[in-house]
């Protein structure tokens, strides 16, 4: 289902992309100073989201694999619009796995195959989500902001907007 697998000299790359949806028109300093504090990321990406009908900003951050379990379950409680995420790097195009095998079923004549060749042209620039009924919602992003811990961009008392 040709999503991009990221490797490192040692294998698999062992870091997992988390998304985290924030309603509102910037993000919090409290939300990116909890991402900084629990899983010490390099950089967090702050995008827009265009076509929804709720002001809406989507960050994105890597984690270690290892955090995946108790670390990361804890921080989902907290922040509920939390998915683990894919990125095509060619479209820049976000999804899950679910919208992936949904979006297959679909170009695919209603038939699943590991081996088809997704067309992402489609969803350049956008974050795939189901619905709660189950259709695929092509959210559009815009980079906004990037968050550089090395470059000290994060101002303690500062809220981040486009």
């Amino acid at each position: 289902m040709n999503g991009e697998v990221s490797e490192n000299k040692n294998g698999f790359d062992k870091k997992v992309l988390i998304g985290t949806f924030v309603r509102s028109p910037y993000v919090p300093r409290r939300v990116i100073r909890e991402v900084q504090e629990t899983f010490d990321p390099d950089k967090i990406f702050i995008f827009s989201v265009k076509n929804d009908d709720v002001n809406k900003r989507l960050i994105t951050f890597n984690i270690d694999k290892e955090d995946m379990g108790e670390v990361f379950t804890g921080y989902k409680m907290a922040h509920k619009n939390t998915l683990r995420l894919h990125r095509r790097k060619d479209s820049n195009t976000f999804y899950t796995l679910n919208v992936l095998n949904k979006v297959v079923t679909e170009q695919n004549n209603g038939s699943e195959d590991v081996n088809f060749e997704v067309d992402w042209s489609n969803y350049k620039n956008c974050c795939l989500v189901l619905d709660k009924e189950g259709n695929i919602r092509a959210l559009e992003t815009k980079l906004a902001k990037i968050i550089d811990w090395d470059d000290n961009e994060a101002d303690e008392n500062s809220s981040f907007t486009d």
